[in-house]
């Protein structure tokens, strides 16, 4: 009978240590999962390195009721907006914009087609290169120093 109660004991020892462990590797997958996810990018973490460079020239239009307006602006604006996106933080989202609702398009003249979609409202950006991903920004002043810039 005491070897009956022992061998309980051990097996309830063994289901409380893989009961443990279970938890422990759950937790542990929980965090990575959310440090993977809530990870803050720059611009050229998501983008090629020289994307904005300082020398290249960007174009600049701005979507008012579906259609597209382009905006000249100057070097010195220009030279703000690349610096703007250099500091720029970012968060990946899951959601997904139509670009003809956003506020602005701005892209490289010398690649015209690697566009940045600004949605002001929401404090989006979307990159049309990366399927189209978007991504949440970390900057409180980027909608109005945009505003500043562009308009």
């Amino acid at each position: 009978m005491e070897v009956k109660i022992f061998e309980r004991g051990v097996e309830l020892k063994r289901n409380n240590i893989f009961i443990g462990g279970v938890i422990l590797i759950l937790l542990v997958a929980g965090i990575l999962l959310y440090n993977y996810f809530s990870k803050e990018l720059t611009v050229g973490d998501v983008l090629e390195e020289n994307y904005f460079s300082k020398e290249a020239a960007i174009s600049v239009q701005k979507i008012k009721d579906g259609k597209i307006i382009p905006i000249q602006i100057s070097e010195d604006k220009q030279n703000d907006l690349v610096r703007l996106f250099e500091d720029l933080k970012l968060i990946k989202s899951d959601e997904r914009y139509p670009v003809l609702d956003a506020d602005y398009i701005i892209a490289p003249k010398s690649n015209y087609s690697q566009k940045v979609y600004v949605f002001l409202d929401e404090n989006i950006i979307v990159f049309s290169e990366k399927t189209s991903d978007s991504y949440v920004i970390q900057s409180k002043d980027f909608t109005q120093t945009i505003k500043l810039l562009l308009d």
